[in-house]
């Protein structure tokens, strides 16, 4: 019985039937996609609990 999977020669990646494997891919397009994300900012701070109602005290920045 042969194994369900290739091995990609280049990196040995365990690869699905028909899956090209993307080692041999330029790492620019990965710096590019996330370079083109809005960077994400911090919006609030959990300061503390209330002990009564469980709520979360939060302070926006």
């Amino acid at each position: 019985m042969g194994k369900p999977y290739r091995e990609c020669p280049h990196c040995g990646a365990h690869l699905d039937a028909g899956e090209r494997c993307d080692c041999g891919e330029p790492e620019q397009q990965e710096q590019t996609a996330a370079e083109e994300r809005p960077r994400m900012r911090l919006i609030a701070v959990c300061r503390e609990v209330d002990k009564d109602t469980g709520r979360i005290a939060v302070i926006c920045l």
